[in-house]
């Protein structure tokens, strides 16, 4: 019995065949099931190579007569070494605040990172950390960035401004909350742990930002913050959940009327 549909491909080494499945977890029960036999006696010329980025979604069984090899993130300084090595070799202006940018923004991964280099290189000009906020459409961070400014100096005034604008310009509330504490938590992380935390920061804004912001907040005042940003947003939450519980009752007894 044939494993249906995952697509096979089929690599030659020397005297053996190598099956690779990409993302298993999606075999249905019965291709699991074909997979099984196979796996319980398997030929001396064959193997499977299984990827899957859900591996409790794998059976039991299948796991139990597999080798596991668990692949990890790669360290922001290795993918922005690897970015200047290849913006050198295919003549790409990359500045090295941009590929540290980039390597944030990888979240470990060098396809994803080479992937934002390509999309940022399109236009054939000079990559530095303007230019990829501007092409990979994260210019509005900078705008969180200067609330957050405004949040160190007590300018309460100016604040209000600022989220007003963004909430006219159709930022959520919401979501303005959570870049801040996004950003509340990078900030931490590099004043607390600057080197063993730099492959935890969320990236998103350029190196003088972050220099800058951090210089005005003290480790206390930044874990003051984030619980003050963790607890509104949940109220916030509570709020909205409730005032859909109020409208929804509230179209019930019209329906009710009606009726």
């Amino acid at each position: 019995r044939t494993v249906s549909r995952p697509r096979f491909q089929t690599l030659h080494l020397a005297q053996a065949d190598a099956y690779i499945v990409d993302e298993v977890h999606m075999l249905s029960t019965p291709a699991f099931n074909a997979l099984l036999k196979i796996l319980e006696e398997p030929p001396a010329h064959l193997m499977f190579i299984l990827a899957t980025t859900e591996l409790h979604k794998v059976p039991a069984t299948i796991k139990s007569r597999c080798q596991q090899f668990s692949f990890k993130r790669i360290l922001p300084g290795q993918i922005a070494q690897r970015l200047g090595y290849v913006a050198q070799q295919e003549g790409i202006d990359l500045t090295e605040e941009g590929a540290a940018l980039l390597s944030r923004l990888a979240d470990g991964g060098l396809r994803d990172a080479l992937s934002l280099l390509d999309q940022c290189a399109g236009g054939g000009q000079r990559v530095d950390e303007q230019e990829i906020l501007d092409t990979l459409g994260l210019a509005g961070n900078l705008e969180t960035a200067k609330l957050m400014g405004q949040l160190a100096q007590r300018d309460t005034a100016a604040a209000l401004e600022t989220l007003s604008r963004l909430y006219r310009n159709g930022k959520d509330v919401g979501s303005v909350l959570s870049e801040l504490s996004g950003l509340a938590r990078d900030l931490l992380l590099r004043k607390t742990a600057p080197r063993g935390g730099a492959a935890l920061l969320t990236g998103g804004y350029d190196e003088s930002t972050m220099r800058a912001l951090g210089e005005q907040f003290t480790a206390q005042r930044l874990l003051q913050i984030l619980k003050t940003l963790q607890e509104t947003l949940t109220e916030l939450s509570r709020s909205v959940k409730k005032t859909w519980r109020k409208r929804n009752n509230r179209n019930c007894n019209k329906r009710r009327r009606f009726c």
